[in-house]
C-alpha cells in the first residue's frame, strides 16, 4: 500500500510540473562550457551552484529587494555547475521547481567564490543548512572537490527568454512576495551563507 502511494504521489507531482512549466521542453537545455573568466583583481566575486547525482531540472533566480527585481541565474540540474558572478553585498537567491520552491541568502565579500552544493529530490531542490538533503552550502575546502567533474554550463537563449516570461508575470512576482516575506520573517537566519574562499 505504502508504495503504490508513493508512486501516485510522484506521478501526481510530475503532473503539476509539467502543468507550471517547467518541464525541459519549455526552456530547452543549458550549453556545455568549457572554462569561465574568472576575474581574480579583487573585483568581482562568485557563486558555484553545483547539483548532486539524482533530482530535476530546476531554475534559479537572483531577488533584488531593493529595485523589487530579478535577475536570471540558471536552470540547472544533476551532475551539472554553473558560476555566477556577483558583486559584494546581500544576495538572494530563489529556486522554484514545479509547486515547490526555496530561498538562500549569501554574504559576498569581494574578491572570493562562495560555493552550494545542490541535493535534489525528485523535482524538489531546496536551500537548506539543516536537512540531509537538498541545497546545503559548502563551509569546509575538503568538499570543494565534489564540484570537479560536475559538466560546466552556460544558458542559452531559449532559457532567458522562458525566465523573462515568467518574471514579468504579475501573478508571478505576486505569488514570489508572499513567499519572500513568509521565509524572511521564518528561514532567513538559518539560510543564510557567509564563507567564502579566496580565488
Amino acid at each position: 500500500m505504502k508504495i503504490k502511494t508513493l508512486v501516485l504521489a510522484i506521478l501526481s507531482s510530475l503532473i503539476i510540473v509539467g502543468f507550471s512549466g517547467c518541464g525541459k521542453a519549455s526552456y530547452g537545455v543549458p550549453a556545455k562550457e568549457e572554462s569561465v573568466n574568472i576575474k581574480k583583481d579583487g573585483t568581482k566575486s562568485y557563486i558555484t551552484f553545483g547539483v548532486e547525482k539524482i533530482g530535476y531540472y530546476a531554475p534559479l533566480l537572483e531577488y533584488i529587494p531593493q529595485s523589487d527585481s530579478f535577475k536570471h541565474v540558471t536552470i540547472i540540474k544533476p551532475e551539472e555547475k554553473y558560476i555566477y558572478e556577483v558583486d559584494e553585498g546581500e544576495h538572494y537567491f530563489y529556486s522554484m521547481a514545479g509547486e515547490d520552491y526555496d530561498f538562500i541568502k549569501v554574504n559576498v565579500e569581494k574578491g572570493k567564490m562562495y560555493y552550494i552544493n545542490i541535493d535534489s529530490v525528485f523535482w524538489s531542490m531546496k536551500f537548506s543548512m539543516t536537512a540531509p538533503i537538498f541545497f546545503i552550502p559548502v563551509t569546509d575546502k575538503n568538499e570543494l572537490d565534489t564540484f570537479e567533474n560536475k559538466q560546466l554550463i552556460s544558458n542559452t537563449q531559449k532559457i532567458k527568454e522562458w525566465f523573462d516570461k515568467r518574471i514579468h508575470d504579475p501573478e508571478f512576482k505576486e505569488d514570489f512576495q508572499e513567499r519572500f516575506l513568509e521565509w524572511k520573517d521564518e528561514d532567513m537566519e538559518e539560510k543564510t551563507l557567509s564563507k567564502g574562499f579566496n580565488l
